[in-house]
């Protein structure tokens, strides 16, 4: 397949998603291999985000974030996609998810002032 078509078909593929009923193995099994991934472990869940060619930007040979869509799974359920321009990052997507307001778990350390 092209990469045009190949685009196109995650494109009108990942439009029909629906949330909570799509699992990891589906997209592996209906889109193949992602062109970028992450995982990680937080919380007792498995996150995995999967980045799907669905644009072109530029023709260099590469693909990067900024031409794919994401596909979030969490412990291997659909909870969130959209274009990755919307991805704000992984740590970002599992406090959203896990419900952790960041700010209140922060601790400012003091920065050493080497006066």
């Amino acid at each position: 397949m092209k990469w045009e078509d190949r685009e196109a078909y995650n494109r009108q593929f990942i439009s029909k998603l629906k949330l909570g009923e799509f699992t990891f193995d589906d997209a592996l099994e209906h889109l193949g291999n992602p062109d970028i991934t992450e995982a990680k472990k937080a919380f007792d869940k498995n996150y995995q985000v999967l980045f799907y060619r669905t644009q072109h930007v530029k023709s260099d040979g590469i693909t990067t974030q900024d031409e794919c869509s994401y596909l979030l799974f969490v412990d291997n359920i659909l909870t969130e996609f959209a274009v990755a321009d919307h991805y704000k990052g992984l740590d970002y997507a599992i406090n959203e998810h896990s419900g952790i307001n960041m700010q209140a778990h922060t601790t400012e350390v003091p920065f050493p002032n080497n006066d």
